[in-house]
């Protein structure tokens, strides 16, 4: 009898040891993936180039940010500008190719580039993100927000609301048939909305040169 009871005692123990261990292991992963999260969520879009390889003669860069011409109360900067020849593989696509499934058909080969920008709210009304358009047109005069046979464009923001003061980043991502010419570049902003869906700024553009 004492050995039974002494046997269920070791095997409850036991039980209450991994439970434990367990059940710290999860919040430790729990905490270990808030963590992961948040700093890809402040993390900028990572460059094309570690991911795809680059045309030789497609590498842009911008050695520190170049502010552009104010729009509205936005007072905007270009960060960095890559522009590549890539494969077309789904596995690699970004929020531009999966915004556009008709991607899928295009040649084995097609051309993407990426913006980043710094976006400062310089009013004294919040903006709304969320509703802002953002439109590219590239030195060549083609433009890729609308879709169309064989360009796109798809802008993600950091946030969806921003304060005055307060600056987040936007990145750009354009996919074209034929090389983008990001050299120079045009941005035309629309029409900028309140967190009340009210307009505070009319629709505008700057110019990258």
């Amino acid at each position: 009898m004492k050995s039974w009871m002494i046997t269920l005692l070791l095997a409850s123990t036991l039980l209450s040891g991994c439970g434990n261990a367990s059940a710290a292991k999860l919040r430790s992963e729990n905490s270990a993936l808030k963590a992961e999260n948040a700093r890809l969520r402040s993390a900028s879009s990572p460059s094309l180039a570690a991911t795809e390889e680059r045309d030789e003669d497609s590498s842009d860069a911008v050695a520190s940010a170049e502010r552009l011409t104010r729009v509205g109360t936005l007072d905007i900067a270009v960060e960095r500008i890559t522009n590549s020849r890539v494969e077309n593989n789904p596995r690699r696509y970004t929020p531009v190719e999966t915004g556009y499934p008709q991607v899928k058909t295009w040649p084995a080969e097609y051309f993407r580039g990426e913006i980043k920008l710094r976006l400062t709210n310089e009013g004294s009304a919040a903006i709304d993100l969320t509703r802002q358009v953002l439109e590219l047109t590239d030195g060549q005069g083609r433009t890729y927000t609308a879709e169309t046979s064989d360009t796109f464009g798809k802008v993600i923001y950091a946030r969806e609301i921003l304060e005055p003061n307060e600056t987040a980043t936007a990145n750009l991502y354009v996919i074209g048939k034929r090389r983008i010419n990001l050299d120079r570049f045009a941005l035309k902003f629309g029409p900028q909305f309140g967190a009340k869906g009210q307009i505070i700024a009319e629709a505008g553009a700057t110019e990258y040169q």
